[in-house]
């Protein structure tokens, strides 16, 4: 009977050890570290720009102040370069001189910016191409045309050189600038002969290349010389002078840009400023016509005001093909 109460008490107690071993022993929490975002990098953004590219310094100063004046007002970065091998991020519009024709991946590959190519080209204007053209036949002829008007004796000469135009029809632009001013420009003192005459100076790069070229209009007693911007050499127009030309040029970049009487060129200012407006709105495809004029007259006494509005007057016309400036075939 004392047995049997120790082995009721013993199993109990069991009983109690186990339940207790039953029972989850509570784990502290560990804090956790709250998740933080990974800040995301942002671009940043490229300022909008005009771009004037101009390889050949051919962009006069009325051109470059109209860009200039343009992108101040319209909160955007000018700037220049010498071709289109650049970076084109943010430019809105880029005014190219050169030929439509040789830029034509470029322009495909941005259609997000408006290209405007100044120059003589044979391409449409389309999308995001416009035009301002600038037709050699036309300053040919107004060189023709003022050399005639200020030779003695209608004694006019050129040195010409071909390029977007060949350079036959470039001879035939200039001798019927002359002829239009004195017909067949006939002198009075010898050496007889129907004036203006030129020499083709294509492909001549030295003074000993256009040697012959220029004796050729001293031969001929030409008093005033159209040079071409090829043979625009210290030495050429050293001979010149010496021979007694009065000389007018085309390079108004020049180092010798003031021995010249005139310098002839292209004014785009005004043609441009009407242009860029529609370009920064995204309206591109447009085409203007450039009319040739006188970018400097350094000597008024044989330029003088009357032969520059008789000039201008002719240019007009010829701009807006009332003259036709070579032979019809």
């Amino acid at each position: 009977m004392k047995l049997t109460k120790i082995h009721a008490f013993s199993l109990v107690l069991m009983l109690l050890l186990l339940a207790a071993c039953g029972k989850d022993t509570p784990t502290p929490a560990v804090p956790t570290a709250t998740p933080t975002e990974a800040a995301t990098p942002t671009a940043t953004a490229v300022p909008a720009s005009l771009l004037l590219v101009d390889h050949g310094g051919l962009a006069a100063q009325d051109v470059t102040g109209v860009l200039q004046s343009f992108a101040g007002a319209n909160g955007l970065n000018y700037w220049a370069n010498a071709d289109l091998n650049t970076s084109l991020d943010g430019v809105k519009i880029a005014v190219v001189f050169g030929d439509a024709e040789a830029f034509k991946e470029q322009t495909a590959a941005h259609p997000e910016t408006q290209f405007l190519f100044i120059g003589a080209t044979a391409a449409a204007a389309s999308g995001n191409v416009s035009l301002i053209q600038q037709r050699p036949q036309d300053l040919y002829f107004m060189a023709g045309y003022l050399a005639a008007l200020t030779a003695e004796d209608w004694r006019a000469g050129g040195l010409l050189a071909g390029g977007a135009l060949p350079a036959e029809s470039v001879g035939d632009a200039f001798e019927n600038g002359g002829r239009y001013v004195c017909g067949q420009c006939s002198p009075v003192y010898p050496p007889y002969m129907s004036y203006p005459v030129y020499q083709d100076v294509s492909g001549k790069a030295s003074a000993a290349d256009l040697a012959a070229d220029v004796n050729a209009l001293a031969v001929n007693k030409v008093a005033t010389a159209f040079v071409a911007a090829s043979a625009d050499l210290t030495e050429v127009l050293d001979t010149l002078e010496t021979n007694g030309a009065l000389l007018i040029g085309e390079n108004a970049a020049s180092a010798n840009a003031a021995r010249y009487a005139a310098i002839l060129g292209y004014s785009a200012g005004s043609t441009l400023e009407g242009m860029l407006p529609n370009l920064l709105a995204g309206q591109g495809g447009q085409s203007a016509l450039s009319r040739v004029v006188l970018v400097a007259v350094n000597n008024a006494d044989k330029v003088t005001l009357a032969r520059q509005g008789m000039f201008a007057t002719t240019a007009e016309a010829l701009a807006n093909d009332w003259i036709i400036p070579l032979s019809v075939q």
